[in-house]
């Protein structure tokens, strides 16, 4: 089996496998990928600047990255300027509202960023590679019932009492 190929069952039993595509991956902009993970607190801060003020919770951000933050720039200076870069755009074209908008939409974005890392305790957490079946004893504990056992099973529990 290839590395790409993830199996739930084997192939005598009539399954496809399914093909993972590497193409299939989530794609991140210029600015999204220096965008910093930070703490919630944090987070939530710098949203509330963007909304009153654009962009300053965006340059308060930027400065995060040098101690708390994380990200998933290949440097942290190069995660500062683009955040840096953000700031100053997002400043300029507030005058037309585009730059409030983008602010607003980057601090919403700091929040969001900040709960799935506390979901997922890793940034990049691996999906298995490896499908589990379930039995009909998995699905009776599911729906709170008894499981089923067999009459074999049920002499063995008879004759130990």
């Amino acid at each position: 089996m290839k590395e790409n190929e993830i199996s739930g069952n084997d192939a005598s039993q009539g399954e496809k496998k399914m093909i993972v595509n590497e193409n299939d991956k989530v794609k991140t902009g210029f600015f999204h990928k220096a965008i910093p993970i930070m703490p919630k607190f944090l987070a939530i801060i710098c949203c509330i600047f963007n909304i009153l003020i654009p962009g300053l919770g965006t340059l308060i951000s930027s400065f995060s990255i040098f101690c708390c933050a994380k990200h998933k720039c290949e440097t942290n200076k190069k995660a500062f300027v683009t955040n840096f870069l953000a700031f100053i755009l997002q400043l300029c074209s507030a005058v037309i509202l585009i730059g409030w908008i983008w602010s607003i939409k980057y601090g919403l974005l700091f929040v969001h960023l900040s709960d799935k890392t506390e979901e997922d305790s890793s940034l990049d957490a691996e999906l298995p590679i490896y499908v589990r079946r379930h039995s009909s004893m998995d699905a009776s504990l599911m729906l709170n019932a008894k499981p089923r056992l067999s009459t074999i099973a049920l002499a063995k529990v008879k004759e130990e009492t």
